[in-house]
């Protein structure tokens, strides 16, 4: 996939794929977290498996990125294992092998012309010949340089980096950095990525007609044009509202059409209230 070595063991996708099925009933559901992710194997495995059965499981990986593996392995894998890819490959063939002695060894003139007839010979049937010595056996391999293309196995990629929110004397800078931090949880909760729209307030995300709107309550100001904005839109429709400094009341939700509200989960609003009532 890499057209290069990468790693000396690698897991193998099959022995994956069969760890992964320990749960066949859970195809539809399952979500599969590899902690220490390095080429992208449990990708694979999980989006093979999907493919042969239906399933619509989904897989998670993390890495600390040592060696800036995640950028140059594990990212670009998952990319060409999704969208597919061009390889370049060689096939070799065994075309002369001879166990090397004394005698055969002050006759090497002879043995060289012997191996250079053969290589004369299937010259057409090959791009390329390699010599080498091998545990004591003089061996001559022809190599085929195969070029294809590796259909890719669909399906979507999200790649997030963790950091800090830096400390600041401003409250309210640090509300907003924490909470729109938050928002990338919530789209994975949704499973809605895509950004349409946004101001400084609210964004509003999309995923194959369904749509993620995010309110920042902080001034409490804007909620109106928010809720125009979701009306203008067909689709299933989803809500999540942050606010700290006052309670939202029922009636700022009237007249927002086909749109589910929901609350932030409570381990998000578990850290976002310690953080500021620490300050």
């Amino acid at each position: 996939m890499f057209n290069a070595k990468v790693f000396d063991y690698p897991k193998p996708v099959s022995l994956i794929k069969y760890l992964i099925n320990f749960k066949p009933e859970l195809k539809d559901e399952a979500i599969i977290l590899d902690f220490f992710a390095g080429s992208g194997t449990t990708v694979q495995a999980v989006l093979e498996l999907n493919k042969e059965d239906g399933g619509k499981r989904q897989v998670i990986l993390c890495t600390n990125n040592e060696n800036e593996i995640c950028e140059k392995v594990t990212y670009p894998r998952v990319g060409n294992i999704m969208k597919g890819f061009n390889f370049v490959g060689t096939q070799a063939e065994i075309l002369f092998d001879e166990k090397l002695n004394v005698s055969k060894i002050k006759k090497g003139k002879e043995l060289i012309e012997k191996i250079k007839k053969i290589e004369l010979k299937e010259n057409i049937n090959f791009d390329e010949f390699e010599i080498k010595v091998e545990k004591g056996n003089i061996v001559l391999k022809g190599l085929k340089i195969k070029r294809g293309r590796q259909e890719g196995l669909g399906n979507n990629l999200k790649y997030y980096r963790t950091s800090f929110v830096e400390n600041s004397k401003n409250r309210d800078q640090i509300r907003m950095d924490v909470t729109r931090r938050c928002t990338e949880m919530l789209c994975i909760k949704e499973g809605v990525y895509n950004l349409k729209k946004e101001s400084d307030d609210w964004k509003i995300f999309e995923q194959n007609g369904k749509y993620l709107a995010v309110y920042y309550d902080f001034a409490g100001i804007s909620l109106e044009e928010l809720k125009n904005e979701m009306n203008a839109i067909e689709g299933e429709k989803v809500l999540y509202c942050f606010t700290l400094e006052r309670e939202i009341n029922k009636i700022d939700f009237l007249g927002w059409k086909n749109t589910r509200f929901e609350a932030i989960p409570q381990k998000i609003l578990d850290v976002y209230k310690r953080i500021f009532n620490n300050q």
